[in-house]
């Protein structure tokens, strides 16, 4: 079986874990040139998963 990739992302104050899967984009309009965009990691936690981020660190609804 083959998965999306994803990045987990752990809670800097708990430990808590979250799993982003990764968007597949392509490059130019002939659908060869792919890849997986891990550009915008930081806005889905904020956004979709309520979480905070400060620079480097991440952190959960519960401890944000």
């Amino acid at each position: 079986m083959i998965y999306d990739a994803k990045v987990e992302v752990q809670c800097d104050e708990c430990d808590d874990l979250v799993e982003i899967v990764l968007d597949y984009v392509y490059s130019d309009y002939s659908g060869e040139n792919g890849h997986y965009d891990d550009s915008n990691i930081d806005d889905k936690l904020e956004k979709e998963y309520e979480w905070e981020v400060d620079g480097d660190n991440h952190y959960c609804p519960s401890c944000k």
